[in-house]
């Protein structure tokens, strides 16, 4: 069943040239090459030449491109994607969801062999995007999220993912957000956590839960509350199975990571043990490990 497409789109100011991986040249208004989109070029081939082994991809991006490269990116987006972006009243989280966006049309792009302006993405009934019609959403899907100036983007392989990014940052009622969200065994987990390490577990678990329902599609309107997280005495999960009474999320996997220094990061998929392979393009660019 098709679910709600947008196919608008614009032509973006893209050379393609070549077969796989694509050959996609950028310059700066001065001549020079645009070293954001370069950088992930240098990696698109080897992504994409390993995507056949792989359960997973991730890609971890910084938002801050050049004023020209933002140009490219931006002129990617779809009518429906530009009049999401002109609802924003704050400048920079509406450069950031259009950065966003088109740097994820650029990526999925290159994995279909096509321009990236062309691709049409279905909205599921939570708004959980998807590869449209024509391209087969089964064969590869895919989720985004962005936080503190960094993007991840996740792409699967035959199976469903979510994923999350947080930057960490205090404030003053995280542990009743925490009551108010978390199972009664993860609440007290959190509480045996040290007080110095128990904002980042707090993000620790938030993260997995928001991985958790973007890989169901379900939202959080299901209630995090609803099913649990399985944490050791370490906090750490590897890629364990989410417990849910209802069973609607009880086939799901998550697994934390630390994407950046200051951040907490999750992914879910249905798979017990995918394999994972990382690509982080610009992240040295940036004086980031």
């Amino acid at each position: 069943m098709r679910r709600n497409s947008n196919c608008e789109y614009t032509q973006g100011p893209f050379v393609l040239t070549g077969s796989l991986p694509l050959a996609m040249k950028h310059q700066e208004a001065d001549g020079t090459p645009s070293t954001s989109l370069q950088a992930i070029d240098d990696q698109l081939g080897r992504s994409i030449a390993n995507s056949g082994n792989a359960g997973i991809q991730l890609w971890l991006f910084p938002l801050n491109l050049s004023v020209a490269e933002y140009s490219v990116v931006s002129g990617l987006l779809s009518r429906d994607e530009r009049e999401r972006a002109s609802r924003y009243t704050n400048e920079a989280l509406k450069r950031d969801f259009e950065i966003g966006r088109g740097l994820l049309r650029y990526l999925i792009g290159a994995y279909f062999d096509m321009h990236p302006a062309q691709i049409c993405f279905d909205n599921g009934p939570t708004g959980k995007p998807s590869v449209g019609f024509p391209l087969d959403g089964d064969q590869l899907q895919f989720n985004f999220s962005h936080s503190g100036g960094w993007a991840i983007m996740g792409v699967a392989f035959g199976d469903s993912i979510g994923v999350d990014i947080e930057r960490i940052r205090a404030f003053d009622d995280y542990l009743d957000v925490a009551r108010s969200n978390f199972t009664d065994v993860e609440f007290q987990w959190l509480k045996t956590q040290r007080s110095s390490e128990r904002l980042s577990a707090f993000y620790s678990c938030w993260t997995r839960k928001e991985a958790v329902v973007k890989a169901d599609g379900i939202g959080i309107g299901y209630g995090l509350d609803r099913f649990e997280i399985p944490f050791d005495a370490s906090g750490d999960t590897g890629f364990a199975q989410v417990h849910d009474p209802s069973g609607r999320l009880a086939g799901l996997h998550v697994q934390g990571f630390v994407p950046l220094e200051g951040f907490c990061g999750a992914v879910s998929v249905r798979s017990a043990r995918p394999v994972v392979q990382w690509y982080r393009p610009l992240v040295e660019r940036c004086g980031n490990t």
